[in-house]
């Protein structure tokens, strides 16, 4: 059996540190991903190592103390039999010392830190490449992303909510048949969706007995028969035809805020009583300054009627620097929802109903759809632990099964304990094989 022990690297003020052998004393990887991106799960590590270095106090006398921040990139490598096979980039979510001499690390993916990334929304009028609508939700981290070319033609349109990063992607990437996962060097990759099926034309990487530990398992899957997608399609009729509503009023204290809209408005505006200046910039970072500026009390015009905040904003951003009462009032898109509804009354079994994919409209509901109803096509969960073996969450392996029987699934948990041998637990979901 190989040689395996896993190695821990990352950089602390400027300083290369290594972990590796016993002083690992704990490592696990759990890696997660949902084929048609209808959530977008974030992977995890966990780690307990051994040091004595005094550096590594969790008490501010520690020379890494402020150094060990949230988010620290971490390296996460496995040695088998001498040769080092990078397993996943990571980052720091919590850290403690367990005893005087044992620091365990908490660690997540790349989703994981867009998870915890606010996103204050947007709304797109008109079909816009993806590429285009991912680069303005990822500015709000520093995550890089990489792209297969299939999806380089994909347009979207619609309201992503105020959420974080990571529920803004996964509106996206659920809309666009996109498949995403947060890669072993730390970027995210988008891919087209991919499903397993019966006879694929090149058969796909097979898990054989021989690699198993014996411990493996097959659950049938109940059918899904009945699954209802809603799509949205915006319009407004004009402000005569429109009534005006109310979006925010509070009492504001001096500081800088950002004001997402519950819903999207396609014209915006507002007063405030205070000192002036104040500020309000659109998204795409115009600046409006306010009228009548003075050092008295008084009303000051946040955005005139002629200033408006056309669809591409979801929210204002203000600065306030005496504290004053701010109101802001608009004309919301209007939504013409639609029912699209796949039954197979053959059978009895689940039902699913989708409404809240708010990129889903009339023109791309229908393909969206039937890649849910191909995934829940998917009768098949098998579960195996495996011996040393490099995988990748979400691609797809022919896993020989009982009885002679193989199946061609798509792997969406991958659970490896570098410490206890690197062996890995395994779940598929898919189909069986074509003999």
């Amino acid at each position: 059996m190989a040689e395996t022990y896993p190695i821990i690297r990352f950089v602390l003020d400027g300083t290369p540190v290594e972990f590796s052998g016993a002083d690992i004393l704990e490592c696990s990887i759990l890696q997660e991903c949902d084929p048609i991106s209808a959530t977008l799960p974030v992977s995890t590590a966990t780690m307990l190592l051994f040091t004595t270095d005094p550096r590594f106090s969790v008490y501010s006398d520690g020379e890494f103390y402020n150094a060990l921040s949230k988010f620290l990139p971490v390296e996460i490598l496995v040695s088998v039999d001498g040769v080092e096979e990078h397993i996943g980039k990571f980052y720091l979510d919590s850290w403690e010392m367990e005893t005087e001499n044992t620091l365990r690390f908490d660690l997540i993916d790349a989703l994981g830190v867009c998870a915890n990334t606010e996103y204050p929304g947007s709304f797109w009028v008109d079909d816009t490449p993806i590429q285009t609508v991912v680069k303005d939700i990822l500015m709000q981290t520093n995550m890089v992303s990489a792209w297969d070319a299939y999806l380089t033609p994909t347009t979207l349109r619609g309201w992503i909510p105020p959420s974080s990063v990571r529920d803004a992607l996964q509106q996206v990437c659920f809309a666009a048949q996109a498949s995403v996962r947060s890669n072993q060097y730390g970027f995210i990759d988008f891919a087209r969706i991919k499903l397993p099926i019966q006879n694929p034309q090149f058969p796909y990487l097979t898990i054989t007995n021989a690699e198993k530990t014996g411990e493996q398992s097959v659950k049938h899957l109940p059918q899904v028969t009945d699954i209802e997608l809603i799509s949205h399609d915006y319009y407004n009729l004009g402000e005569e035809a429109q009534m005006v509503e109310e979006i925010y009023s509070a009492w504001l204290e001096p500081g800088n805020y950002v004001i997402s809209y519950p819903k999207p408005y396609w014209k915006v505006w507002g007063e405030g009583v205070g000192a002036v200046p104040m500020f309000i910039t659109t998204e795409d970072g115009r600046v409006i300054a306010t009228e009548g500026s003075g050092d008295t009390w008084g009303t000051a015009v946040i955005a005139t009627e002629s200033e408006t905040f056309l669809y591409s904003s979801n929210y204002v951003s203000i600065t306030v620097d005496t504290a004053g009462q701010i109101t802001l009032w608009g004309y919301p898109w209007l939504s013409a929802d639609r029912s699209h509804r796949h039954t197979n009354s053959s059978d009895t079994g689940d039902t699913l109903t989708i409404d809240n994919a708010m990129l889903v409209n009339s023109g791309n509901a229908a393909e969206v759809l039937a890649k849910v109803v191909e995934y829940h096509n998917l009768r098949y969960k098998k579960t195996i632990k495996l011996f040393p073996k490099h995988m990748t969450v979400g691609n797809l392996y022919g896993v020989e099964s009982f009885r002679t029987h193989k199946l061609n699934g798509i792997a969406e948990r991958l659970e490896i304990d570098l410490t206890g041998g690197y062996l890995t637990t395994a779940t598929f979901v898919g189909v069986e094989a074509t003999p």
